[in-house]
């Protein structure tokens, strides 16, 4: 609860004394006159409670941009993704969290999903995986969704992997292709990253190439 709330709170609070004070200089006190009380103030504070509580709009993504979200776990990337492929498009979702441990994982049937892992894995029915060494096959299967898919979401989460496993040069270089598909597709694409955990040069790159949406 903000402070303000916290002021109108307790200001309410003594407004409320000094009336049961002046109510109960009465000679008599009728149940009617405290339940009037009780009613005004339940009033007063819903309307407080209320305040400013309307839901935050919903994020408008532009198809053709890209996007890049600043956090250090991916919740903010997730939680516009999942808004998104709600709305009815299609999404990819490239993540180095295995993808059981989504929490949408069941229920987004409009999505799919590959793990980032150096664990060697079959691909299975509901979710496939890749080396985060293989740049050129995410970047492929980046432009095969976007080919597929009228404006395709795709969220691409494992940015420090993908850097420490191929160089950031190299991961700078597929990223600006990967945008360039996704602009020419009209799709979206969201990149999660921790800023902190790179490199001046590296966070100015990202910071000049994409769009960046600030987190709460």
């Amino acid at each position: 609860m903000d402070n303000q709330k916290n002021d109108m709170i307790y200001s309410l609070f003594l407004k409320l004394l000094d009336d049961l004070k002046n109510i109960s200089n009465k000679e008599s006190i009728g149940k009617d006159d405290i339940d009037s009380i009780v009613k005004s103030y339940e009033k007063k504070l819903k309307i407080i409670m209320n305040k400013n509580q309307r839901q935050k709009p919903s994020l408008t993504l532009k198809f053709g941009e890209s996007y890049l979200i600043d956090e250090e776990k991916p919740v903010e990337s997730y939680n516009i993704f999942k808004q998104a492929v709600s709305r009815g498009s299609n999404g990819l979702c490239i993540t180095r969290t295995h993808p059981e441990s989504i929490s949408f994982y069941d229920t987004a049937k409009n999505v799919k999903f590959i793990w980032l892992s150096k664990v060697g894995l079959d691909n299975r029915k509901d979710f496939s995986s890749l080396q985060p060494t293989d740049l050129t096959i995410i970047a492929n299967n980046i432009n095969d969704f976007i080919k597929n898919n009228t404006k395709g979401v795709i969220l691409l989460e494992g940015i420090e992997l993908l850097s420490a496993s191929n160089g950031f040069q190299n991961l700078a270089r597929a990223l600006t292709t990967v945008k360039d598909i996704v602009s020419a597709g009209k799709g979206v694409l969201l990149i999660s990253t921790n800023l902190k955990a790179l490199k001046d040069d590296e966070k100015n790159f990202l910071l000049r190439e994409f769009n960046q949406i600030p987190v709460p």
